[in-house]
């Protein structure tokens, strides 16, 4: 994994998910806004894994792999306690092994 990548993804991604009107007090993305942010990105997933299971692709983008880890640890970190959290945890893990 490329850390320079993770680290300006992550940046882009908190400073994407922060501007605007969060709701929360301390500056947060709400969890509904993290969940908005996650399923795009796996959608995004979904068309690369379908076109190299058609051949059209060699693999998926490791930037779009970074940044759905970064998502779910976002989300994880933020809120442990979402009952979304358990999922997000476990898939941070199943995209880090793809990843590999």
């Amino acid at each position: 994994m490329n850390k320079t990548n993770l680290i300006l993804g992550t940046l882009l991604f908190l400073a994407a998910s922060c501007g605007g009107n969060t709701g929360n007090p301390d500056g947060r993305p709400s969890a509904g806004q993290l969940k908005e942010e996650i399923a795009k990105t796996d959608d995004s997933l979904k068309v690369y894994y379908g076109q190299v299971m058609d051949g059209k692709r060699g693999n998926v983008p490791t930037s779009t792999l970074d940044k759905a880890i970064e998502q779910h640890l976002v989300f994880y970190n933020y809120y442990p306690k979402d009952e979304f959290a358990p999922e997000a945890l476990d898939k941070t893990h199943q995209l880090y092994l793809q990843e590999k």
